[in-house]
């Protein structure tokens, strides 16, 4: 077997030191979180920010983790976990994750190239936090969310400890395209959908960050159409699902309008 190269043997390195600093702040905060007796703390949420911090808070689940079930339920908040606002969160900084982002491809000149670098560093900085949380107790859940995104079981990614949590199958239109718009990284109201009377008649669900993924558990509904009796008409422009996904919608939605096109 070839001896690593230089190069190889300094990423390693590299990245030993990354986990071990990353690793030493996540048990001092854990420390932190548990010396601070708080009324709830049962995960731990980490932001991961372009510049290459990591910031650790306190977390717990908000229960039950579900989506509105019809138009009356649209008023309340949708989170799925919550941390203390007051805390006062310090964060971890690794300053050859800022060096690596300000090096990729300039998004205005080459947009798919900075989205594929974009997501290959984000990997990295997740590989190194799941490394730094591996000698973390087995039982203690650990999620990442990337910036500032919303609390949102969709959003949320496995780091360690026990598995996300898993949500319902949906009983309702509301419950079902309410999901899907947070898979879509959009806040849920009662404006986000044409009404007829209770039941959602228009929706969109534009934009680039639904994945084909994001509809897996659309297809564990037994009658989609059944479920959607308004539905007329359904907007996806400049998305990134493929056409697999949109045949399979209009086979199980026969008879509504499915508008798609594809990122340029």
């Amino acid at each position: 077997m070839p001896e690593p190269t230089i190069q190889a043997q300094e990423s390693e390195k590299d990245e030993n030191v990354w986990v071990a600093s990353l690793s030493q702040y996540m048990e001092t905060e854990i420390e932190r979180f548990s010396n601070a007796s708080l009324p709830q703390f049962d995960l731990i949420i980490v932001r991961v920010f372009d510049s290459g911090s990591f910031v650790a808070v306190p977390g717990s689940n908000i229960l039950p983790q579900a989506y509105p079930e019809s138009r009356k339920e649209m008023g309340r908040d949708v989170h799925h976990f919550t941390h203390p606002v007051q805390w006062k969160a310090r964060s971890c900084s690794i300053s050859k994750f800022d060096e690596m982002y300000h090096g990729l491809a300039d998004p205005d000149k080459d947009e798919s190239a900075f989205e594929k670098e974009f997501n290959d560093l984000l990997s990295l900085k997740l590989q190194v936090l799941r490394k730094a949380c591996e000698q973390l107790d087995p039982k203690r859940q650990v999620l990442a969310f990337v910036h500032d995104q919303p609390l949102w079981i969709p959003l949320a990614i496995h780091i360690h400890g026990p598995p996300i949590p898993v949500l319902p199958s949906p009983n309702s239109d509301v419950a079902l395209f309410s999901r899907l718009l947070h898979c879509n990284h959009s806040y849920i109201s009662e404006s986000a959908f044409g009404w007829d009377h209770e039941h959602i008649a228009k929706v969109s669900l534009s934009g680039a960050d639904l994945k084909d993924a994001d509809f897996d558990f659309v297809w564990s509904v037994p009658n989609l159409k059944t479920l959607c009796p308004a539905l007329r008409e359904l907007t996806m422009d400049h998305s990134r699902v493929t056409n697999r996904v949109i045949s399979r919608l209009r086979e199980s939605l026969p008879g509504v309008t499915i508008l798609h096109s594809t990122r340029p």
